[in-house]
């Protein structure tokens, strides 16, 4: 059994400047400062009727609603996986996450059996 050393990242503003959501924004032409002011909002609005709402995922509801209401039409999986490269990572970031995973290529740690590995922990898209 092999050791694991694990880098876990944030992705938003950690390994990009921003928001992941903003190619989907440009696309429909949607102002962040409202999306997430309505966002805001509902989450308010949802805690002062008693109800308990996550924070942190509260926005994929929303989008789901303005898919259903047409302001995101032809909202589809493939579209969600463009937006992938159209992220804009800080200088470095994506050599540093290779980085650390060609480390699995040096033999000291391959003799002992060390393992690097890379994950993203987000509740984006």
């Amino acid at each position: 059994m092999a050791d694991v050393i694990a880098t876990i990242w944030d992705f938003d503003k950690t390994l990009i400047d921003g928001y992941m959501q903003e190619p989907l924004f440009r696309e429909y032409q949607v102002e962040p400062k409202v999306f997430w002011g309505e966002c805001n909002q509902l989450i308010e609005d949802y805690k002062k009727n008693g109800y308990q709402v996550n924070a942190d995922v509260f926005y994929l509801n929303l989008i789901l609603r303005y898919v259903s209401q047409g302001k995101f039409k032809g909202l589809n999986n493939e579209k969600l996986k463009s937006y992938g490269a159209l992220q804009k990572f800080y200088p470095g970031a994506v050599d540093l996450l290779r980085e650390i995973k060609e480390l699995n290529n040096v033999q000291e740690y391959k003799e002992f059996e060390i393992q690097f590995e890379n994950y993203i922990v987000s509740t984006g898209l």
